[in-house]
């Protein structure tokens, strides 16, 4: 159950963002619609984006790859959900406390990530800001990320 004690925190981390600005929306859905549905919703102003919270530990050795734990169809859903619309993202936190590093990351390396393909040299690689970026960069990162590709940007 320590996962799920650490999901329940980086859930909290997060959601703190939307009680201090009117223009982010948060909800926590997770497996309310399926069982494969990420864990929220979320609207930066009129962008709405999936986001699939997950934690796990940061391994002894920087060359094992992180494993965390994922249900039975959320890394498919999070891939072609970002494939046709760009809008579902993966926010990985590894280790915790003040070493705790959270990276955004596009749904489609949700199954390399599943697969146990990835070390965290790679996950900075990977990531789409900072992994020390605060819960409002995030957010607008994943929005930003989604309007780009919607008017066909990179």
């Amino acid at each position: 159950m320590r996962s799920k004690t650490q999901e329940k925190n980086l859930w909290a981390w997060l959601r703190k963002i939307s009680t201090t600005h009117d223009y982010i929306t948060l909800h926590r859905i997770e497996n309310t619609l399926s069982r494969s549905t990420p864990d929220v919703v979320a609207a930066v102003g009129s962008i709405m984006v999936f986001i699939e919270l997950k934690t796990t530990h940061r391994p002894a050795r920087s060359t094992t790859p992180i494993r965390p734990r994922f249900q039975q169809g959320q890394s498919s859903f999070l891939y072609y959900w970002s494939l046709r619309h760009d809008a579902a993202f993966l926010l990985l936190q590894v280790g915790s406390g003040v070493d705790a590093r959270r990276y955004l990351l596009t749904g489609r390396a949700a199954r390399a990530i599943e697969a146990g393909a990835v070390t965290e040299a790679e996950l900075q690689t990977l990531a789409l800001i900072d992994p020390k970026a605060t819960a409002e960069e995030i957010l607008r990162q994943a929005a930003t990320e989604t309007w780009l590709r919607a008017e066909g940007g990179p």
